[in-house]
C-alpha cells in the first residue's frame, strides 16, 4: 500500500498482493454509496459495451497521467483483453489523442484528455468543445467517455481520501 489506510478495511478487500479494492471499502462503509455506485457502473458498463477498445484506451491515458505503475500495468492488459492491439497501447501511451488517425478514436481521447486535465469545466458553461464535436460524430460514445473519465476522477479523489492507494501511485494535488 502507498498510504496507512483511513479507513477500516475488510479482509475480503484486498487482494494476494495488498492491493485494496474500494468497492468492498464502501459497501462496508457506506451501503447506500456503495449500492448508487454499483447502479452507476451498470449504466457505465452498457454505455462501454459498444465501444471496449476506445474506453480502454482513456483508462490507459488516465493511467498516464496519474503515473501510477500499478494502474499502468493492470490497464494494459484490460486493453489488450478488449482487443486492443500493442502498437495503440504505446500510440496513447506516447502521443496521446495525436497518435490516432481515427476521428471518432481521436475525438474520445481528445474529450478524456479535456475531463483529465479540467475536471471542473471550462471558462465558459456547457460542454467542452471535445464533447461537441465527438457527440457530432456519435452521442453515446460522448456518454460514455464523459461518464466513464468522470468516474474515474471521482474514484482516484476517493481512494486518497480514504489512503487506499496503491504503492507507485504518485498523488499529484491539482
Amino acid at each position: 500500500m502507498g498510504t496507512t489506510p483511513h479507513v477500516p478495511v475488510p479482509d475480503h478487500a484486498r487482494d494476494a498482493s495488498g492491493v485494496i479494492t474500494m468497492g468492498p471499502v464502501l459497501e462496508a462503509l457506506v451501503p447506500d454509496v456503495a449500492a448508487l455506485r454499483a447502479t452507476y457502473f451498470a449504466h457505465l458498463a452498457e454505455l462501454i459495451a459498444r465501444e471496449p477498445a476506445v474506453h480502454e484506451l482513456n483508462r490507459i491515458a488516465t493511467a498516464e497521467d496519474t503515473g501510477c505503475r500499478y494502474c499502468r500495468n493492470i490497464r494494459r492488459q484490460d486493453a489488450m483483453d478488449a482487443g486492443v492491439d500493442e502498437d495503440a497501447v504505446e500510440r496513447v501511451r506516447a502521443d496521446g489523442p495525436e497518435g490516432f488517425d481515427d476521428p471518432r478514436t481521436r475525438a474520445a481521447l481528445e474529450l478524456g484528455e479535456r475531463l483529465r486535465r479540467y475536471p471542473l469545466g471550462a471558462e465558459t458553461p456547457g460542454p467542452a468543445p471535445e464533447q461537441v464535436a465527438l457527440a457530432a460524430q456519435d452521442a453515446p460514445l460522448a456518454d460514455a467517455v464523459v461518464l466513464a473519465v468522470s468516474r474515474a476522477v471521482a474514484d482516484g479523489k476517493a481512494i486518497v481520501a480514504l489512503g487506499l492507494e496503491p504503492d507507485g501511485m504518485p498523488v499529484r494535488v491539482v
